[in-house]
């Protein structure tokens, strides 16, 4: 099979400013993932039996529509990552986002979606205001049932998976630190390589860039 990636293009200056930050609709997102495959992410069962009986239906089943197991989600369900991002900020901001913003990422949903859920994708595009409020809603009750109880717990774990990057960078260089963020992670003719299973995709990001850490996707966190 041939491999499949997403390269994102870098300027020489852009290096310089790439930083880190804490994204709680980035947890929340992987979250939504874990509950849909718990067998392949063992590390999180104990949280798992935590929050199973009360997850809520609603919400859990607009948010499965929006982020299946892997692959692609809707970039409007996580803002760019800073260091004192709250989730109050990032729900809020959920209520502000432009129908244009909603409509391409919805679109790139819908294109990689059949059956049922790209009939339910399609439902959300013929009202964007009406998908907004719902996916809000949604965003804030999924928060409070699923993270929130683990949040205190899981911010310790990312400021500290923070500091030890940050201190990689300082001894052994930003290159070895961005290989270092994951097996699937590294540098290729001057890009930023993440290796995929579905697509590939060459996204020019030349501008302020991020890096985010997500304890959700593997590493162990309070609930195992």
């Amino acid at each position: 099979m041939e491999p499949r990636y997403v390269d994102f293009r870098l300027a020489p200056g852009d290096v310089s400013a790439i930083r880190f930050g804490v994204s709680p609709g980035h947890e929340l997102c992987h979250a939504v993932r874990v509950l849909q495959r718990p067998a392949d992410h063992p590390l999180q069962w104990g949280w798992l039996r935590g929050v199973r009986e009360r997850v809520p239906r609603e919400a859990f089943a607009l948010f499965a529509v929006l982020v299946r197991e892997s692959g692609y989600f809707p970039d409007f369900l996580t803002t760019t990552p800073t260091w004192d991002l709250v989730p109050a900020d990032e729900a809020a901001r959920l209520r502000e986002i432009p129908d244009d913003g909603m409509r391409v990422d919805l679109g790139k949903v819908a294109a990689r979606s059949t059956g049922a859920r790209r009939e339910a994708v399609l439902h959300l595009l013929d009202d964007l205001p009406r998908a907004r409020a719902m996916i809000a809603d949604a965003w804030l009750e999924l928060w409070y049932a699923l993270v929130a109880p683990v949040w205190p717990q899981l911010e310790r774990i990312l400021r500290a998976d923070i500091a030890v990057r940050a201190r990689r960078i300082t001894t052994d260089g930003i290159s070895v630190m961005v290989e270092g963020l994951h097996h699937r992670i590294g540098w290729h003719d001057g890009a930023l390589r993440v290796r995929l299973t579905q697509h590939s995709e060459v996204l020019d990001c030349r501008g302020p860039a991020s890096c985010s850490c997500h304890p959700f996707s593997g590493a162990p966190g309070p609930w195992s």
